[in-house]
Formats: C-alpha cells, structure tokens, sequence
C-alpha cells in the first residue's frame, strides 16, 4: 500500500479508537457496582471487541510501534478485572474505572503524532 493510503488508514483508526474508548469509559465510569461491570451490554461488547480488532489490524499496518501503543493492555485489564477476580470489593470498582482510561492514550497518542506532522 501506498504511504498516503496508510496515513489515512491510521488516522481513522485513531478517529474512530478514541470514539470507541469514550464509549466504554462511558459505561464503566456510570456503573454503581461490581456485578453491573460483570454484566456487560452487547453494545460495550462489541464495541470492546472491535476496539480490539482495530489495534490489531493496526499494528499490521505499522512497522514501528510506538510506547504508548502498548498502554491499551492496561486498559484491557482495567476491562476484564471484574470477570478475573472474586468479589465485590470498591476497589475493583476504582480500579476498573481508572484502568479504562488507558483505552484512551493510543488514539490521542496518534492524533498527537498527526499534528505534529511526523506520521
């Protein structure tokens, strides 16, 4: 593929990264317990797998990986906290919800990249 064509790709994979990780901080941050977290949504679901598919697809894309592109398994463990360990504790709530945010730092850690001009 072109050099264009890859720039393009990466910026809407960025566009649509940070719409996808709003969206599911969106849900984790207005959930009041532990088990509404063990009960997600389709939509978060899908949302959270496609999330997925995208770091992926663009990871085939790049040659070069930058460091913050490796913070979204964070935010995965933040995601799957509540179905690995037992319990109903407030920290799991806590941490669940701040670990969500690392969704977050590869799609503004692109788009920085692109305004910057160096991508």
């Amino acid at each position: 593929m072109s050099k264009s064509i890859i720039r393009f790709m990466r910026l809407f994979f960025a566009i649509i990264l940070l719409a996808l990780s709003l969206f599911i901080a969106y849900h984790y941050w207005f959930v009041l317990s532990v088990s509404q977290l063990r009960d997600i949504p389709t939509l978060v679901m899908s949302s959270l797998i496609l999330y997925i598919v995208l770091q992926l697809i663009k990871r085939m894309l790049v040659k070069k990986m930058e460091w913050y592109e490796y913070s979204y398994y964070l935010g995965l463990i933040g995601v799957l906290l509540p179905f690995i360990v037992p319990g109903n504790s407030d920290w799991m709530l806590s941490l669940s919800r701040y670990g969500v945010l690392f969704l977050f730092v590869p799609p503004i850690g692109e788009l920085i990249l692109f305004s910057r001009k160096k991508v």
